[in-house]
């Protein structure tokens, strides 16, 4: 789970909303769809478990403005994650620091936390059941499954409100694409 789930999961956590999230022992390099490929194609639905087969790589490149350069190991194993390296950003100091996209998928808890954070998540139409956007994830229900998804586009600790804007219009532009598929 990257910084800002886990952020999202530890203020659950501290409201005393139970996170149904366990990891694997072992780790395994996702897969994703070549640059200009589908992930799961019009009208199909991903497999269960299979979070790389919920966005493809020009998607993101389309949503973000940035290209994919790669899938980092992702820390939920059996599908449940799949992590997209962007082109690296640089701080004023000119020091890289990663940009990606990231979407895990939980069961219906994670989402029930989520939509349980306080102040209020923003609520957000059109994406799966249901779908908040809440610590700057983007968590959607479907089912009794949901999944979270982070668009991070800046250093942590030096983002300005222009990317905030473009991170948030990200995830949901990248959520409406991963909830049919879902």
């Amino acid at each position: 789970m990257r910084p800002k789930a886990m952020v999202l999961a530890a203020t659950m956590a501290l409201a005393g909303v139970l996170v149904g999230c366990s990891s694997s022992a072992g780790t395994q390099q996702p897969q994703t769809a070549a640059p200009g490929q589908t992930a799961a194609g019009a009208g199909q639905t991903a497999a269960a478990g299979d979070a790389c087969g919920l966005l493809t790589p020009s998607e993101i490149t389309t949503a973000t403005g940035l290209a994919v350069t790669g899938n980092g190991v992702p820390a939920l194993g059996g599908g449940k994650e799949c992590h997209w390296e962007l082109e690296p950003g640089k701080n004023v100091e000119g020091v890289a620091f990663e940009r990606f996209v990231d979407v895990s998928i939980f069961g219906r808890s994670y989402f029930d936390g989520a939509a349980a954070v306080q102040p209020a998540p923003e609520t957000v139409p059109g994406i799966g059941d249901q779908a908040v956007y809440a610590s700057d994830v983007l968590v959607a229900l479907k089912g009794d499954r949901s999944f979270a998804l982070t668009v991070t586009l800046h250093e942590a600790g030096n983002g300005t409100a222009e990317l905030t804007t473009k991170e948030h219009d990200a995830a949901l532009s990248l959520g409406k694409l991963a909830a049919p598929r879902f």
